[in-house]
């Protein structure tokens, strides 16, 4: 007889709670599909994980679309929103969780919510001391108030500027700004439609959401060259060597722009 293919057998192979889990989890849902559009494939947020994706990893050298900051990462897809764009705190803290009990190095979290809750900040801190970088959006809502995640501590909250190293007029900003990132008009990246679901790329999008994965892509880039690295010397690296934009006036740190732009080279 044939072995059963453990990736499909309905069963929890690994025993980590969850069955067939071999591309990530839903945890909208509670299925092992990640998969854009298996809901509704017209929904409002239903291309955004892979807009933020490409961003991360999208490969390089092969004739097509755009390259990722890290080509080479690895990504472990996690849905905390749902295709709609809707989603609630328990599904992301279980998300964050799932992420460092199963490898991630790296979570790059383009989401962002006004309230402050316990459950999240307590799996947030529980991947920074796990030795998880997390790196999140700023906000969309154009106030000195970062939003949650990206407010707490250890965090690398990223906000947006445009093409002339302005800080975006939607940009959340505030004392825990960590750095900013482009995140206007010019982003370019891979996206999704039911009738092009791997192979349409598209540009244009603006967002605190593509500034974050651009700089979780940079983190993932630093971790290849030293996989020791701990979230907090990421963070130090990325921010010390960040380009002081015309607009901080010649200091190091500015509520707008964090410590300044981010300088991958």
């Amino acid at each position: 007889s044939l072995a059963l293919d453990k990736s499909c057998n309905n069963l929890d192979d690994d025993s980590d709670g969850y069955v067939d889990n071999h591309t990530g989890w839903d945890f909208v849902t509670d299925t092992n599909s990640v998969q854009a559009g298996d809901v509704n494939p017209a929904g409002n947020g239903v291309s955004h994980g892979t807009l933020v994706s490409g961003l991360i990893a999208s490969e390089t050298n092969n004739g097509q679309g755009m390259s990722g900051m890290s080509w080479n990462s690895q990504i472990l897809p996690i849905q905390a929103l749902s295709d709609d764009g809707d989603g609630d705190t328990l599904s992301v803290a279980l998300g964050i969780n799932y992420s460092v009990t199963h490898g991630a190095k790296v979570i790059n979290m383009s989401l962002s919510s006004d309230g402050d809750d316990p459950l999240v900040a307590e799996q947030v801190q529980y991947a920074l001391e796990s030795g998880v970088t997390v790196v999140a959006a700023a906000g969309n809502d154009g106030v000195g108030q970062l939003g949650y995640p990206a407010n707490y501590p250890g965090v690398i909250a990223v906000g947006a500027t445009n093409s002339s190293d302005v800080r975006a007029s939607f940009s959340n900003y505030g004392p825990n700004l960590a750095i900013v990132a482009p995140g206007t008009g010019s982003i370019c990246t891979t996206g999704w439609t039911q009738a092009q679901p791997n192979n349409y790329y598209v540009c244009g999008y603006s967002g605190t959401s593509f500034s974050s994965p651009i700089v979780a892509g940079a983190a993932s880039l630093l971790l290849s060259q030293n996989m020791n690295l701990t979230p907090a010397q990421i963070k130090t690296a990325l921010t010390s060597t960040a380009t002081k934009v015309a607009g901080m006036n010649g200091q190091s740190f500015t509520s707008q722009y964090g410590y300044g732009r981010l300088d991958v080279y």
